[in-house]
């Protein structure tokens, strides 16, 4: 599941720097670099642990399977920042 949630926030990260609008580069890199940041540390951290802390790390079936359900609904709805390539 640890791949599967790095993926989600992969996913989160896409979404958001492709929202992002800028004429000025230097502006780009620093708004894009606290996007990654954020969502790399908060919400990758945060979602691991609740994920090992719920599940037991993996070890409750039952959690196992909510969890598994769950990250496979939020990565088919971020099913569009799939791909590698953002246009900015």
């Amino acid at each position: 599941m640890h791949f599967d949630i790095a993926e989600l926030v992969t996913r989160k990260i896409r979404k958001e720097y492709s929202n992002h609008i800028s004429n000025e580069l230097k502006d780009t890199k620093i708004v894009l670099d606290k996007i990654y940041a954020k969502h790399l540390k908060i919400t990758s951290d945060s979602i691991n642990k609740k994920y090992d802390k719920e599940t037991n790390h993996g070890i409750n079936n039952k959690k196992q399977l909510e969890w598994e359900k769950k990250i496979a609904i939020k990565l088919k709805e971020l099913g569009k920042f799939a791909f590698t390539e953002v246009i900015i």
